[in-house]
């Protein structure tokens, strides 16, 4: 039983590196805004399991991509707390915030105060989350745009 549950955390792990992947890779087909690479109606989901969350995954951003937005996709009624996320890249942190309550529809972007500017080069992202409640077990999803 302990081996499934640890094959069913690497599963989720390699499906979000790989949805993660997509989703910076993707953005050599996107018209450039004024920065460089825009983020376009990007989804990514990941599986909230006994109320709490994390992810830790490193990728190879192709070009600048700035990300203005980053809606939260939750059941209705579902709450929960972001402990943290970090973006860090080349240079050093690129973004990041800690304790933040949120709801479907929060803008993790506006209410960690500013725009991700996400530039060439190794790019690591961290999330941790918990408290989600009433359900402890379910998706949590985040749209990304311009």
């Amino acid at each position: 039983m302990n081996s499934l549950k640890k094959l069913w955390q690497l599963s989720k792990f390699l499906v979000i590196t790989f949805v993660l992947s997509l989703f910076l890779l993707s953005h050599s087909a996107i018209a450039q805004d004024s920065v460089g690479m825009a983020a376009v109606g990007k989804m990514f989901d990941v599986s909230i399991t006994g109320g709490q969350f994390s992810v830790d995954t490193t990728t190879s951003i192709p070009s600048k991509i700035t990300i203005g937005s980053a809606v939260v996709s939750l059941p209705p009624g579902e709450t929960g707390t972001i402990d943290e996320i970090a973006i860090t890249g080349t240079n050093g942190k690129i973004f990041g915030c800690k304790n933040l309550k949120v709801q479907n529809g929060t803008d993790l972007i506006k209410s960690c105060g500013g725009l991700a500017f996400l530039v060439p080069g190794d790019t690591r992202y961290q999330a941790k989350g918990s408290n989600f409640q009433p359900s402890p077990d379910v998706e949590f999803g985040v749209e990304l745009s311009p």
